[in-house]
């Protein structure tokens, strides 16, 4: 196989992104559109001429789909994928790959059963900012907290799936995939404490803004805070600050450089321009035809499955929960 032919599951934003992105990997194709939106579905498949299909399983049964493209509510990833994998796709999908470790741990099994490739699209931890920190992350000395806060206050659109516990998850899960750059620098997570405060939650799980916090404790002691906002009416900008021993690493949403304050001084650092969302279709390409590495392990991902779970059962709970 020398070309990848893709069947993108989806029509909302990330649909088009990836869409856009499949079209400049000289070696993949986009082949097939499937949407439980049959409108815009229709709209992104005339946009690069290609069929529309009715369903998403006509779709990971097309013959001319060698890889299928997840790009849906959350609540449905894990079953399109294993899907798809069964019948002998590979697989691109959206993050998280699941919405429970169990359903994550099936999917991880069935990838060892049919050698395909499942790919999770976890693009925080590919983005230049990450890259940057992490190349100085050593020379801050030994890690000793980190705090990223990620406020989104751009949700006027109340019918907006990331306020709906339903299709997105607990917000701990978009919380927890977001923030995977701390668990990416401080390493391994082994505890969680977790709260959260809605604003006109009802009983269907929808709701109009909603606050999360958690702290987790790393293996190496060190120790990390995640705030993440969603339906704020105010404005707000993420911000996400690394402190060791020896100095510290800083940058707010929007900056063009991190800030690193040690005790010789502050630096900015500049962040490259860097087209993330084609480094995840490039790499997935690469991974499916010439067996090369993924950028985001399964394993990694699964992890953020994990931490996302222990967060809802310190909630629930009111305790600390020591993570597997």
């Amino acid at each position: 196989m020398n070309l990848l032919r893709f069947g993108i599951v989806g029509s909302g934003k990330m649909a088009h992104v990836r869409a856009e992105r499949i079209i400049k990997n000289p070696r993949a194709q986009l082949t097939c559109i499937a949407s439980r939106n049959h409108s815009t579905g229709q709209e992104l498949a005339d946009a690069y001429g290609v069929p529309f299909l009715l369903d998403w399983r006509s779709l990971i049964l097309h013959d001319h789909v060698d890889a299928v493209l997840v790009a849906t509510h959350q609540n449905t990833h894990a079953l399109m994928c294993l899907n798809a994998l069964q019948v002998g796709k590979h697989v691109f999908t959206e993050s998280p790959m699941a919405l429970s470790s169990n359903d994550a741990d099936t999917l991880i099994q069935c990838v060892r059963e049919t050698q395909r490739i499942l790919c999770v699209g976890h693009t925080s931890i590919l983005q230049s900012v990450h890259m940057v920190m992490k190349q100085e992350v050593d020379k801050i000395g030994d890690m000793m907290f980190a705090i990223m806060h990620i406020h989104w206050s751009e949700d006027s659109d109340k019918k907006n799936p990331a306020l709906q516990m339903e299709t997105t998850g607990h917000p701990f899960f978009m919380g927890t995939t977001l923030a995977f750059p701390l668990f990416d620098l401080c390493h391994k997570a082994i505890w969680v404490e977790a709260n959260s405060s809605f604003r006109n939650l009802d009983t269907t799980g929808k709701f109009d803004s909603c606050v999360t916090t958690m702290q987790i404790g790393f293996a190496q002691g060190n120790i990390g805070q995640v705030i993440y906002a969603r339906g704020l009416s105010q404005p707000g900008k993420s911000r996400r600050r690394f402190v060791g021993s020896r100095g510290s690493l800083e940058f707010q949403d929007n900056d063009s450089n991190v800030l690193k304050i040690s005790s010789t001084g502050e630096v900015d650092i500049p962040i490259p321009a860097t087209d993330t969302w084609q480094l995840e279709i490039d790499g997935f390409v690469n991974a499916v035809l010439e067996k090369s590495p993924m950028l985001v392990s399964l394993e990694s991902a699964r992890r953020i499955v994990t931490i996302a779970e222990g967060a809802i059962t310190s909630q629930t709970e009111g305790r600390r929960i020591i993570l597997e």
